[in-house]
């Protein structure tokens, strides 16, 4: 599935930032629970890929704003 086949809304632009986030791996094709095609579960697994992703990818952040309020920084 290509970004642009979506609808204009805020779908796509979730879309666009997931695949922002884990570029490496694109939604699943079928995303609509009611299409005879879609796969329960697989939509449910490439967002737990992209949330995984984008927490690793700022757990240096995290942890330093943790720092921050527990040591009275902020």
């Amino acid at each position: 599935m290509e970004i642009d086949d979506l609808p204009e809304g805020w779908q796509r632009d979730w879309v666009k930032l997931a695949k922002a986030i884990h570029p490496e791996r694109d939604p699943p094709n079928i995303i609509d629970p009611s299409h005879p095609n879609y796969r329960q579960g697989e939509v449910e697994d490439w967002l737990d890929k992209v949330r995984e992703e984008f927490a690793a990818k700022r757990s240096k952040e995290w942890r330093n704003y943790l720092n921050m309020v527990e040591t009275g920084g902020l």
